[in-house]
């Protein structure tokens, strides 16, 4: 699976702006191809010393016995890595200065033997190409001329010009950056793939996660994680952000995003069934996007009976009067703490200084729905009806409460994302 989300992920995050995948096990013979010119050629060996008295020798900048070797005794050893070495018996290296004064640029292996099973080739191979030979050549291949590794990778980087400059290839430009380590976020994705088999995580899109299935699960858009890149800048010195900060960094510049663009809703949840005393019927008027008028307005028949979140319910003062957004305002009476029609006007409820205008929907135009909270939980409540002549994957905002995505319509079910 991990081929495919590392190549989903990676559309989504650019907006299907990548120009091409390269799977290294699709192009091995191209890297066998490479490997025998630079042995043939003596500017690589095939080394079956044991590993740690060849690290006790480079160390003291002592070639081991196997280096000296004609090239075509390294070309029959080559051949006998796919017939007759087991693994940690032949390693090819690349032919170095032994006295460089950094003892990992002497002699670094370029391929291996590795005989379990592949994902994609089963047993089909088992001399495998090691970081930066592969890497050295991919880039080469695919044409790149400027990289950004990360600064842990500079002598990485030296070990890939020592093959770029003996075959003759014209070399990258690199940049580095420092780590952005991000505190209190789980990003460990073999920790996080045990999680999952253990059944602690429903799977990668789990809401609690901050990989990019979940972050988009929730509404999350490309942009604001390209946005955050940048914020980053490209400098060698290492970053911590703590989790509010990413989350509440990313969280803005999301809302820069979709805010214009995400259609208002009523959702309540927690909902309360309540009636308002004399209340006359009418068609209310609420706008699709208040910042937007020519979009229209979304229309309710407000008949006194509604749900009214929980939370608001809870609020209530007697003798304070409160606004159904759009629709009408109503008083708590003070004796029976009920809810009373007072009047429609909005501009006197600010002129009388009401206390709260608060979100609703009539009973009798609402549809269930269920919100799954980025801790997993689940809150259930009512949508506004015309939610459901939306395309999954819709961002809304849900007035008072916070941008959702629409995950599914039967039933129907939002991710929420933030406020």
């Amino acid at each position: 699976p991990a081929y495919e989300m590392i190549v989903k992920d990676a559309q989504w995050l650019t907006e299907h702006n990548v120009a091409g995948v390269r799977v290294q096990s699709d192009h091995l013979s191209e890297y066998y191809d490479i490997c025998e010119s630079l042995i043939h050629d003596g500017h690589a060996y095939v080394c079956t010393c044991d590993a740690d008295k060849f690290r006790a020798l480079v160390n003291k900048s002592v070639p081991c016995e196997c280096r000296g070797l004609d090239a075509k005794e390294h070309v029959k050893r080559f051949a006998l890595m796919f017939s007759h070495y087991k693994a940690g018996e032949a390693v090819v290296r690349i032919k170095t200065n032994i006295d460089d004064k950094n003892p990992a640029m002497r002699d670094w292996p370029a391929m291996r033997i590795n005989e379990h099973e592949h994902p994609r080739t089963g047993t089909k191979y088992k001399v495998w190409p090691l970081m930066n030979f592969s890497v050295a050549v991919d880039d080469h291949v695919t044409g790149v001329t400027h990289s950004i590794r990360g600064k842990d990778h500079v002598d990485n980087a030296k070990k890939q010009a020592m093959l770029y400059d003996v075959l003759g290839w014209e070399k990258p430009t690199c940049s580095y950056i420092g780590r952005v380590n991000f505190e209190g976020i789980e990003l460990s994705t073999s920790k996080t793939r045990l999680a999952i088999e253990r059944g602690e995580f429903t799977g990668w899109d789990d809401p609690r996660l901050a990989f990019f299935p979940a972050l988009k699960r929730r509404g999350f858009q490309p942009g604001a994680f390209r946005k955050f890149a940048e914020l980053m800048g490209v400098s060698l010195v290492d970053k911590t952000v703590k989790q509010e900060d990413f989350f509440k960094t990313i969280e803005s510049f999301n809302k820069e995003i979709i805010d214009d663009s995400a259609t208002r809703v009523f959702v309540i949840p927690d909902a309360v069934k309540l009636s308002v005393e004399n209340a006359p019927r009418k068609h209310a008027h609420v706008p699709v996007h208040p910042d937007h008028p020519e979009r229209g307005d979304r229309v309710f028949g407000a008949e006194g009976v509604f749900y009214l979140s929980k939370t608001d319910v809870a609020s209530f003062k007697p003798g304070e009067m409160y606004r159904l957004m759009g629709c009408y305002n109503f008083i708590i009476d003070v004796e029976s703490s009920s809810l009373v029609f007072h009047s429609e006007d909005g501009e006197l409820f600010r002129k009388e200084k009401g206390k709260k205008i608060i979100h609703w929907i009539p009973v009798n135009e609402s549809v269930p729905c269920r919100i799954v909270m980025p801790d997993n939980t689940k809150v259930d409540g009512y949508a506004e009806p015309s939610i459901l002549k939306m395309d999954v994957g819709t961002i809304v905002q849900c007035e008072r409460f916070g941008f959702c995505r629409i995950d599914s319509l039967d039933p129907l079910v939002l991710y929420y994302g933030h406020r």
